[in-house]
């Protein structure tokens, strides 16, 4: 996730962080749950780091 965030341009913070702005972008900060992540969200960030070449 880390990787897909980053090449994302969320860099430079926390995971948790970089995770909730990407979220908040995508507009699935409601699916975002404290230690776990909802699968639709996980799709969603494949699918968009696959489009950034991640």
């Amino acid at each position: 996730m880390a990787g897909r965030l980053d090449a994302l341009g969320h860099r430079g913070v926390e995971l948790e962080v970089a995770l909730s702005e990407w979220a908040g972008i995508a507009n699935l900060e409601e699916r975002l749950v404290d230690g776990a992540i909802d699968p639709l969200v996980l799709e969603q960030l494949r699918a968009a780091g696959e489009d950034a070449g991640a």
